[in-house]
């Protein structure tokens, strides 16, 4: 497992979403580091997505999880050898007459690379054109950020796969946030990728990933509203699946809802608002 995946989380941001934690769960450290760490309040976003000490583990888990499906797909299209469980760690290399697909390889090249070690490399022996693909599960107001950040850092290992195996090269970032938010380009970017790959799975694995860091036993809880958003604390634990889904999709309502000229003023309105968005959603969890 890859401990510097932990950066592809960014930053956090305050928003109506973040909830902070006064109880007790991760361990308890000393030292100028973790005191920093310790001192910034632990919000839901800073969690999922912004939490030093969860850098090299869980939010490794999450992207491999993201990644993983993508490889999956990517060797069933080839006839490749699929991992048996989500589990298991993919081999550096797999390789047949039709295709070579590389995971989490690291390429020695001729030229100095900053980065040089992508997610996955799919090479089509046939058509002679290789994808180089990165993951991020960011925080969601990080997306597009990120987005443009893969895109440049691996120009220049596209670069020099063009030149060494003369194929044609193309790098696509897969993105999407920790609470379920995607980049207006995903679709797009995972029709580059051989294989078939929709967002909702995409989307899928990283929430599902979010929901196992907050139910995790060393995940601080209990987790509270901010009181600067909400006089009255309540306790939200995430108890199912169905809850995850749900708390994405009450927020994307209100996000639309705040950005509307006109906000619904009665409960009518509200209601044909919510009919209006759920048709909208073209394709459910169950048919991933």
């Amino acid at each position: 497992e890859r401990q510097h995946r932990g950066s592809d989380h960014g930053s956090t941001r305050a928003g109506p979403q973040n909830q902070i934690h006064r109880g007790r769960g991760l361990p308890q450290q000393t030292g100028p580091t973790m005191q920093a760490v310790q001192r910034r309040p632990e919000t839901v976003q800073h969690l999922v997505s912004g939490c030093k000490m969860l850098a090299g583990t869980a939010y490794t888990e999450k992207h491999n999880q993201v990644a993983g499906i993508v490889y999956r797909n990517v060797c069933a299209e080839y006839r490749l050898e699929v991992p048996k469980s989500k589990w298991e760690t993919p081999p550096k290399v797999v390789e047949n007459g039709r295709a070579k697909v590389l995971w989490d390889f690291k390429f020695q090249t001729d030229k100095q690379l900053l980065a040089n070690q992508p997610d996955m490399v799919v090479v089509d022996k046939e058509q002679k054109r290789a994808v180089v693909i990165d993951v991020a599960v960011p925080a969601d107001s990080n997306i597009r950020k990120k987005e443009h950040q893969k895109i440049q850092k691996y120009q220049g290992l596209k670069e020099e796969l063009e030149r060494m195996w003369k194929v044609k090269s193309k790098v696509v970032p897969v993105v999407t946030g920790a609470l379920g938010a995607v980049i207006p380009k995903l679709g797009a970017w995972l029709q580059e990728i051989p294989g078939t790959t929709s967002e909702v799975s995409v989307q899928k694995n990283a929430v599902l990933g979010t929901a196992k860091i907050l139910q995790n036993p060393q995940s601080p809880r209990p987790l509270v509203e901010d009181p600067s958003l909400r006089k009255t604390q309540t306790t939200t634990p995430w108890r199912s699946e169905r809850e995850i889904y749900i708390y994405i999709y009450i927020k994307q309502v209100e996000k639309q809802v705040r950005s509307m000229e006109a906000p619904p003023h009665n409960f009518q309105d509200l209601k044909d608002l919510l009919l209006t968005f759920w048709c909208q959603i073209h394709r459910t969890p169950s048919e991933v």
